[in-house]
């Protein structure tokens, strides 16, 4: 047992020696350039090295017994306070986090925190290492922005490519595609990735190819051009590919492979078909010619050489032009090539030279080759040539006189046989009719068929009038769909409608073009000589104004000419003569019939209608000049204008904050045929500022169904940007459903002639019925159009019609008036009364 002077010895000797370990100690905390605290179980700071209190800019004695949310401020210790109490508590560990300056700048830091304890175990406090990382920080962003960068840029350079590009496993898990594979799959990469073909490929026989190819070259460890075969899992269609692939080993020695494909469907089709057509044509006795997209000569056959002189080695590589004869202006080619180009087709009679100069008539037919994005690649030419044929003279002889397509008599010849009949006519004192003939509605068998059906049709139906005619009657065909009958020797008037009859009742029965069923009629003007008109010229244009007329009564009818039609085409053109001025002089205005909601009675939209405020005959609507507008073109004007008014008007009552509802627009089937719809609308659009999604084109279903497939592509193009589209007059146009489901609609109207027989018609209830209940199916709204009647509202309104207009709610108003119903006007949707909307809130 020690003494007390041997205790206090020990003791002091003891506590210098802690003094000089807490100072060596002290002096290591300050050598470090993280900043060191320690802090104790209430959260006082014990004491900080040199690096923490030149970071606060303070002495390191002034931290002593001070509250570290102090130092630091609420906001950081909101967060730091949670870490230290976790640490007083016994828990080592590193965190890192972002810690907020006084200036508001932001310094990111990695802090080590460890409980500090007596020799019993007992927490005393904690020790904060704490370094700086914030220039790790920026220089690790830096890097994963560039990679990011890098990345997004590998990804959009693989997946605009039109190849194929992608990798596997051995397994044949792909480990990368882009989006060309995942297009033909009808999937995505990020769905692809991990997986093998078996989930999107039901192809077996091509799953195994795939699988026992890529392990064969992986294997051999050796590039290799595949040529393989995939289905395209969106048509069925098996494409064909030239596939590159090459193995890759990464570091630890694991194998995969990089395929890239290239799809050669079209070229191997396309050679295909070109050499089966060689191998058809090479012994015929007509000369074929192929042309590239340039128009240099591919392939000949026999025959072209025989016929032109030209052997293989002359053409092959040659432009076509080396057989042109100099004999037709630049404007004749143009056409030609203008027809070519966009019709596929061009056939005729030409004049061409061969090697040795000669020049000489050929019967030619040009023909396209596209490739499946809709691409010219090549050119088929077979021509004949008429001068080898005995009867040339007479053949060239033949087709100056004769119409080509049907072997009719021509425009030429008919008037020279008229004049003729005349001349005997004036010394024999015969009657004489003229009948002109018009087929009705030709034009839509051209754009739903196509001309060259179109051009057969003429054909049988030439025939059929050569055998009804009379031996001693001309008959020809003036070009078109217009055919012309000169009868001579007449007894009387009747000899020329019973002609005509028979005519129209001939073509009651339906005629048949390879196996299509055509319903034909005719439009007949009958003119007679001498009490319409004494020459050529007079006679025919009476017969042409009969013909109209013929026309105007209905169609499938005839008529004699008379001079009230004269008078009457008069009055036609002082109409036309009109409406120029009208254009000019601003005389149309628009008005707007509201469309009800038959759910609230509110106004959902409004239909713009065409009036004319005619200087002489007062406010006009479209029933008594529309006709006339459209025929003459002058619709493309007045369309624009209606389009652009509509627009401004609806933007000036949504900027109203009156009408949140539609614009309904009418395009006629001349503006969708010659105008360029869409930059219209985006004009009007663009200028008005109003959404595009309260625009609403109103398209007839007949103007639809002439040629759906045409219209599929544009409607949808309206529609990714907004557009509405609806079909007008819904029932009356026999609408294909497939292309119904095809083309992007939002709303049918039901047409009118419909509405006027409910609820009394049974068939019309059944029609209507029907339309509404398509209609839900497709997701589309109904609107019923020219209701009238109270019984009418009431039936739509229990069938589940989703909108109405009409005189029981509203007639056509100017825009003034739509602006008051907009402000203050409500539908009772049962009697159509107007009812206040003040009185209703």
């Amino acid at each position: 047992m020690m003494s007390n002077k041997e205790s206090i010895t020990y003791y002091k000797h003891a506590l210098q020696k802690a003094k000089d370990a807490n100072m060596h100690l002290r002096q290591l905390a300050d050598a470090s350039e993280d900043m060191i605290a320690f802090i104790d179980s209430s959260m006082c700071y014990i004491t900080v090295n040199h690096s923490y209190a030149l970071f606060h800019n303070q002495a390191t004695d002034a931290f002593t017994g001070i509250q570290v949310e102090e130092i630091i401020g609420k906001d950081n210790f909101s967060h730091i306070g949670v870490l230290l109490q976790r640490s007083l508590k016994g828990e080592s560990f590193t965190v890192n986090g972002a810690y907020t300056l006084p200036d508001g700048t932001i310094r990111y830091e990695e802090m080590y925190l460890k409980p500090v304890k007596n020799e019993k175990g007992a927490i005393l406090g904690c020790v904060a290492v704490i370094k700086d990382i914030s220039q790790q920080k920026e220089e690790i962003h830096e890097i994963e922005t560039s990679l990011d960068e890098q990345n997004k840029l590998f990804r959009l350079v693989n997946d605009e490519n039109p190849d194929i590009i992608l990798m596997r496993d051995y397994e044949g898990k792909f480990l990368f595609v882009n989006e060309t594979l995942a297009k033909l799959y009808a999937t995505t990469p990020e769905e692809m990735i991990g997986k093998t073909d078996e989930s999107f490929n039901p192809n077996k026989e091509q799953r195994d190819f795939f699988l026992q190819n890529i392990r064969e070259i992986m294997d051999k460890f050796e590039t290799q051009v595949v040529y393989e075969s995939s289905t395209d899992a969106n048509t069925g269609e098996v494409r064909h590919f030239q596939s590159i692939k090459k193995p890759i080993k990464d570091k630890n020695g694991k194998l995969s492979i990089l395929v890239i494909s290239h799809d050669i469907t079209e070229l191997r089709n396309n050679e295909l078909q070109l050499r089966q057509f060689a191998a058809v044509t090479q012994n015929s006795r007509e000369g074929v010619m192929i042309a590239d997209k340039q128009q240099k000569i591919v392939a000949i056959n026999e025959a072209f050489t025989s016929i032109t002189g030209y052997s293989e080695s002359d053409a092959i590589g040659q432009n076509a032009v080396l057989l042109k004869s100099g004999q037709y202006k630049r404007t004749f080619y143009e056409k030609m090539w203008e027809s070519i180009n966009t019709q596929d087709r061009w056939s005729g009679e030409i004049w061409n030279k061969k090697k040795n100069n000669k020049i000489y008539p050929q019967w030619l037919s040009i023909s396209t080759i596209r490739d499946h994005n809709g691409d010219i690649i090549n050119y088929i030419g077979i021509f004949s040539d008429l001068s080898t044929e005995k009867a040339s003279e007479e053949k060239i002889s033949y087709l100056a006189l004769h119409d080509t397509l049907t072997g009719l008599y021509n425009r030429y010849q008919f008037e020279n046989r008229l004049e003729h009949a005349l001349l005997s006519s004036h010394l024999d004192d015969n009657k004489i009719a003229l009948l002109l003939l018009d087929l009705d509605n030709f034009k839509d068998i051209n754009d739903t068929y196509g001309h060259e059906t179109g051009d057969k049709v003429l054909q049988v139906v030439a025939k059929q009038l050569q055998q009804l005619i009379g031996k001693e009657d001309t008959l020809a065909r003036f070009g078109g769909d217009e055919f012309v009958i000169l009868s001579e020797h007449l007894h009387s008037k009747n000899n020329a409608s019973t002609l005509a009859e028979k005519i129209l009742q001939k073509f009651h029965h339906p005629v048949k073009v390879e196996n299509q069923i055509f319903h034909l009629s005719w439009s007949i003007g009958i003119a007679l000589h001498p009490y319409d008109g004494e020459n050529k010229s007079t006679l025919l244009k009476a017969a042409d104004t009969a013909m109209y007329k013929a026309k105007e009564n209905g169609k499938r009818s005839f008529s004699f000419y008379d001079l009230s039609f004269t008078n009457t085409l008069i009055s036609r053109l002082q109409m036309e003569d009109d409406l120029r001025i009208a254009f000019k002089e601003e005389q149309f205005e628009l008005f707007y019939q509201p469309q009800v909601s038959l759910k609230d009675g509110k106004i959902i939209g409004v239909e713009s209608l065409i009036r004319w405020h005619h200087p002489k005959q007062g406010l006009l609507t479209p029933k008594s000049f529309m006709s006339i507008i459209e025929e003459n073109h002058m619709i493309i004007a007045l369309g624009e204008w209606i389009i652009t008014t509509a627009c401004s008007q609806a933007a000036k009552w949504q900027q109203q904050g009156i009408f949140d509802g539609r614009i309904a627009i009418n395009i006629s089937a001349i503006q969708l045929e010659y105008s360029d719809l869409p930059k219209t609308i985006a004009n009007a659009l663009n200028s008005s500022g109003l959404s595009p999604d309260q625009l609403e084109i109103e398209i007839t279903e007949s103007v639809i169904m002439k040629n759906p497939g045409r219209w599929v592509n544009l409607f949808s193009d309206l529609k990714k940007q907004g557009v509405h589209f609806a079909i007008d007059d819904f029932g009356t146009g026999y609408s294909s459903l497939s292309y119904l489901r095809q083309l992007p609609l939002n709303l049918l109207k039901i047409d009118k002639s419909f509405i006027d027989d409910i609820p009394e018609e049974a068939d019309a209830c059944a029609i209507v019925d029907t339309i509404i209940s398509l209609a839900s199916k497709l997701g589309l709204s109904t609107l019923a159009e020219g209701v009238e009647t109270e019984e009418e509202a009431s039936y739509l309104i229990s069938t589940g019609c989703t909108a109405v207009q009409g005189y029981l709610y509203d007639k056509p108003l100017d825009a003034q008036t739509v602006e008051q119903r907009l402000q203050h006007t409500q539908y009772n949707v049962y009697t159509g009364e107007v009812l206040s909307l003040s009185l209703l809130l």
